[in-house]
Order: structure tokens, then sequence, then C-alpha cells
């Protein structure tokens, strides 16, 4: 029995719905399903009775949810606090980014924090990918992250603002629609769009792409990418056109690909994210310094 199973069994106690289970596990319905099913074997008796419309617990699934939430919950604080207690005798604070011109605003940032918190060991570590932007920070990698927001996980923590800068049209050189000026929001619903990883929240990829423009047309996405390389790569090979904040254009410049403004979307935000379950004082602290300075504005407007 593995511990993903327990993790699944009691999300979907809680969730009795598989499709809400595998969203919050972040999986696939029939890796749920798979999960559930092992379980059940393990047991030797369902634990769930199943319909079009719901799910519902067994009288032996009730009972094993009654003896195992508690214990799961006292599991996970002790290894909260296991961390807590690591992190804190190493002084350590380990920061993702997303995006080169992110990591530079952190690298003031950090700065700023050393000459309060000489004992904390606060570093870049690595660069998350646009696929898949919360990776690291689930999977413990990383104590906090600076990405797009917005951010609405259950699981996680959003902090303050760092950064603001505008959205651009990265386009391919060759096409005829690279002598445009300028894009407007409008024009997206036309275009072959490449946008983030399946594995970004669908609210976050639509930041940047809306479903619908503001003039009631829909929107598509043609293709996805897990990196600005391989994104830029397919933008250049001539097939599709992407929304991108403006730091794309200044570290990613490309002989095949064109970047102009993009005129009707908000702004792009980059926040700092932590888990809640990892939270540290030095975490807590790095924050409450980001939040102190002023936000890192490049869109040639007030800051945010």
């Amino acid at each position: 029995m593995e511990w993903q199973e327990i993790e699944t069994f009691l999300v979907l106690c809680e969730e009795r719905h598989f499709a809400r289970t595998a969203q919050r596990m972040r999986l696939s319905p029939a890796r749920v399903t798979q999960l559930v099913q092992r379980l059940e074997r393990f047991v030797g008796t369902p634990l769930f009775t199943r319909s079009s419309r719901q799910v519902d617990l067994t009288e032996t699934g009730r009972h094993l949810y009654e003896d195992l939430e508690p214990a799961y919950r006292t599991i996970r604080e002790s290894l909260k606090q296991a961390a807590d207690r690591a992190a804190s005798a190493a002084g350590e604070l380990r920061i993702g980014f997303l995006g080169p011109g992110t990591a530079k605003v952190l690298a003031d940032l950090m700065a700023a924090f050393a000459v309060d918190h000489p004992a904390v060991d606060a570093r870049l570590v690595l660069e998350v990918e646009v696929g898949d932007p919360l990776k690291p920070l689930r999977e413990g990698r990383v104590d906090v992250v600076a990405v797009h927001f917005p951010i609405r996980e259950p699981d996680l923590i959003t902090g303050p603002v760092v950064m603001r800068e505008a959205k651009i049209i990265a386009a391919p050189a060759s096409s005829p629609l690279a002598a445009k000026e300028r894009f407007d929001v409008e024009d997206l619903a036309d275009l072959p769009i490449i946008i983030a990883g399946e594995a970004a929240p669908p609210y976050w990829r639509e930041a940047f792409l809306p479903p619908v423009t503001p003039g009631g047309r829909r929107t598509a996405i043609a293709a996805t990418a897990d990196t600005f390389q391989a994104g830029l790569t397919l933008i250049g090979a001539g097939r599709y056109f992407a929304p991108v904040s403006e730091q794309i254009a200044r570290y990613f410049p490309r002989p095949d690909v064109v970047y102009r403004p993009l005129d009707g979307l908000d702004p792009a935000l980059l926040g700092l994210v932590w888990s809640a379950e990892r939270e540290t004082e030095a975490v807590r602290a790095f924050a409450r310094l980001a939040e102190s300075r002023p936000v890192v504005d490049t869109t040639g407007e007030d800051g945010a």
C-alpha cells in the first residue's frame, strides 16, 4: 500500500467526486480510479458506491475514513514540524523563479534580506517550468517561488506581488502578421495560440489567453509547451503565436521570433507563493520584506 493511495482515498471521501479529486490531487481521473481500486483490493471490499451522479462511502469505507483521517493529520503535522526544525537549523531559504527578469528582482530582494537575516542562507535554486510552475514547490524542492498570479490553490499561500510587466505577443518572423506594429486582444481569436502546458492551472493560463475576448469571440489553444525555449522554438518555426510577458522579449531575443505590443490584457503580476504546510519563519520574513518594498514595474505605468 502506498501513501498516495491513502491521500487519494481521503480526498475522495471529502470531495465525493472523482473529477474534483483528480484536479485537487493533480492526477488524471484514471489514476484516481486506479489508486482507489488498489486500496479496495488491499482491504478486500469496496470502499465506495458509485453512480453517474455521486460517490458514497460504504460502511467499511466510512469506518476506514474515521480511523485514517485523524492519523493522517497527525502524520502530516509531525512531518511539517520536522521540516520546520530542519529548515530552522540549516538557516536555509530556497527560492524558485519563473523567468530571468523575475530572478533579477528576487536577487535584489535577497540582498536586502541578507542585511537583516545574515544567518539565513537565502539563494535562488531553480527556474520553474511554465508548463508546471508549482511542481517544485509541491515537491519540496523550493521553499518559496515567484510566479505569475493569480494562484488559487488550497494548499498554497499567496504573498505580495514583486513585479508588474506588460503582456506582449511573440510571433513568427516569417509570418506576414509580423509586419503588424501591435496586436489587440481580439486578434487572439484569429491566431493559432501556443500556451503553457496542461499541468498549469487552467485559470492561470486564462490570464494570458481568455476563453472569450471582451468582444465575445472565442479563442482556442492550438498547442502547448512546458518551457519558454520549447514554445519559442515552435513559434520560430512559423506555426504559432503566444501571449507572453515582456521579460521574454528582453531575455530571449531570437532571429526567427518578433515581439509586438498586445493591447487589451491586464499587465502580468508576479508574486510570491509558498506551501501552507511547509511555511517557515524565514519564508514569512522574506514575504514581509517583499511587501514592504515597491513593486518593480516595467510597464511604464504607475506601480501596482
